[in-house]
């Protein structure tokens, strides 16, 4: 059963996995990827720069500050609270100008 759901999940966050892997990969190709592991049925992926998001099953977050909110060990859960609301509301949490500013971090970090 836990299988069946995991496929149902993964289809019903369909945009945002592939929105998550795209994130990811280019994290990987600028070398900003500090560490990755898969955790809770998600992939958790620290990244170097300032940012943090969630994307369906990829949760991306960092332990660096930034000048507008300081950031600790608990930006990874904050961020994977984030990944339990989209799921039920297959809504990235903070709407669409959340992730025009995280995309925006992305291109620019």
């Amino acid at each position: 059963m836990k299988i069946l759901l995991r496929i149902f999940f993964f289809f019903w966050e369909l945009f945002q996995n592939i929105l998550g892997a795209c994130f990811l990969l280019s994290f990987y190709l600028r070398g900003n990827i500090k560490k990755s592991y898969y955790e809770k049925e998600r992939f958790f992926v620290e990244i170097r720069s300032i940012g943090a998001i969630s994307l369906g099953m990829f949760v991306f977050y960092t332990e660096v500050d930034n000048s507008y909110v300081p950031v600790g060990l608990e930006n990874k859960d904050h961020e994977y609270g984030h990944s339990v609301q989209s799921r039920r509301a297959t809504l990235p949490a903070y709407g669409r100008a959340h992730i025009r500013g995280q995309i925006a971090l992305c291109i620019l970090f």
